[in-house]
């Protein structure tokens, strides 16, 4: 039993969404992931609630809805082959933001589970036309949001020394297809500016940590999302997933 801990927001929800279905159709069928998730939480409140012990955390068990749940127990609760750590994507390109946070949860997880192998999940920067009121940190660019996250992600992935989960960079990649170019008539990565898009977006994300954390090669991997998520899977739909595919396996493989 190969064992995930997220601890996370709404982000991690769309990372790990489809990523045991992925999984299973890649012949990995022995995986557990546990989703730590607080709406918009920060590193912050995340090393709060390692403190409080607080159950603010709602449990998402292989993507459904477990119950409420305290950090510092969910972490002791198993003995985690992975944990992965996100900023709240508000902050997630302002490194001042992380500590001395994010210091604090790598040395409660390094002391309680030694052998837990540690991620740093780099997001997503915004839509174009985002109405977030966080673009605001960036100038409400897109451009201007992802440079700060890529260096933000460089700092803590540096500072803990974790290897990194590159979906915002497989974002940006895909953002500069025709196909997935919004702003200039493409299909949009998000559903609502921030999020990712239930059908391309999270099988985008998922996919890259199929990947990263598995070494799975997606461009042979059969699965599809639920076709009730885009209405049908047509010749466009299918060519939009093997764009993603070959985008993922790129960048995973750098």
């Amino acid at each position: 039993m190969f064992k995930i801990l997220t601890i996370g927001n709404s982000f991690s929800c769309d990372a790990v969404e489809y990523l045991k279905d992925i999984c299973a159709c890649g012949g990995i069928s022995d995986v557990f992931i546990h989703n730590m998730c607080i709406g918009g939480c920060s590193l912050e409140r995340h090393a709060g609630c390692l403190k409080s012990g607080a159950y603010e955390y709602g449990l998402a068990i292989n993507a459904k809805h477990a119950r409420a749940a305290s950090l510092p127990e969910e972490i002791k609760a198993y003995d985690w082959d992975v944990i992965t750590l996100q900023q709240a994507s508000h902050f997630s390109g302002m490194y001042d933001t992380y500590q001395p946070f994010l210091d604090e949860l790598v040395s409660f997880i390094r002391e309680h589970k030694p052998n837990a192998k540690i991620y740093w999940h780099k997001t997503w920067a915004y839509e174009t036309d985002s109405t977030h009121g966080g673009f605001a940190n960036y100038d409400r660019d897109q451009e201007t949001m992802a440079n700060a996250i890529d260096e933000a992600a460089k700092k803590a992935a540096e500072f803990i020394g974790a290897p990194t989960v590159p979906s915002g960079d497989v974002i940006r990649e895909l953002r500069k297809l025709p196909e997935f170019d919004h702003a200039n008539g493409g299909q949009s990565l998000c559903r609502d500016g921030f999020h990712m898009h239930i059908f391309y977006g999270r099988y985008a994300v998922a996919a890259t940590w199929f990947e990263t954390l598995f070494g799975g090669d997606i461009r042979t991997n059969p699965f599809i999302p639920p076709v009730d998520k885009i209405g049908a899977i047509t010749p466009d739909v299918m060519r939009k997933l093997e764009l993603i595919k070959e985008t993922v396996h790129k960048i995973c493989s750098k």
